[in-house]
C-alpha cells in the first residue's frame, strides 16, 4: 500500500493528522521542535517540518475515508494525472533524519545536475548557465552558455537562482 500527501490549510496539521488516526487509518506528520520568542519568555514548540501536509497510508478506500469529513484537510496532491505516491522507503528516510531534527533542513530550490541558474549577488552577479556538478557546499561547476566553456566557479548557493 502507499503512502499519499494530502494538503491540509496552514497550522491544521495536527488536527487533522489526529482526526485521520481516530478513524484508524496511519498517518505520518513529521515534528520538529523550534523555540518560539514572545516579548516576556521563550517556548518550546513542536511544528511541522513540512508544514501543510501529512502522509496518509492506506489503500483507496482507506485514501477517500480520510479525507471525508475531516475539517482542515483539502485535497491529495497529484501527479500528472493521478495521486502523487511516497515510497515507503521515503517516509523511512525522513524518519530516520528525524533521530537529529537540528541538523535537517527544508531546500525550498534543490539544485541539480542541468537546473538553468542565473548568478543573482557577488561579483558574477548576472551571469547564467547551467549546473554541471554541485560539489560540497559552495563549489559549483558552471557551463557558461554565453562563451561555451565550463568553468568551477566557488559560490555560495544563496547567491544562485534556478530560472
Amino acid at each position: 500500500m502507499p503512502w499519499y500527501c494530502l494538503k491540509v490549510k496552514p497550522r491544521n496539521e495536527l488536527k487533522v493528522n489526529s482526526f485521520i488516526q481516530k478513524k484508524k487509518i496511519e498517518t505520518f506528520l513529521p515534528l520538529v521542535t523550534t523555540i518560539k520568542y514572545y516579548s516576556d519568555r521563550k517556548k518550546k514548540i513542536l511544528v511541522p517540518l513540512i508544514p501543510g501536509y501529512v502522509f496518509v497510508f492506506g489503500d483507496e478506500q482507506e485514501r477517500r475515508l480520510a479525507i471525508k469529513m475531516t475539517p482542515g484537510a483539502i485535497h491529495y496532491l497529484k501527479f500528472k494525472t493521478r495521486y502523487a505516491l511516497v515510497k515507503p522507503e521515503e517516509i523511512e528516510n525522513i524518519k530516520i533524519m528525524l533521530r537529529e531534527p537540528e541538523k535537517v533542513k527544508i531546500e525550498k530550490d534543490a539544485i541539480q545536475k542541468g537546473d538553468p541558474v542565473k548568478i543573482k549577488s557577488g561579483v558574477f552577479s548576472g551571469l547564467s548557465g547551467e549546473i554541471q556538478e554541485v560539489r560540497g557546499n559552495f563549489k559549483l561547476l558552471i557551463r557558461i552558455e554565453e562563451i561555451g566553456i565550463a568553468m568551477s566557479v566557488e559560490l555560495n548557493p544563496s547567491d544562485i537562482q534556478l530560472q
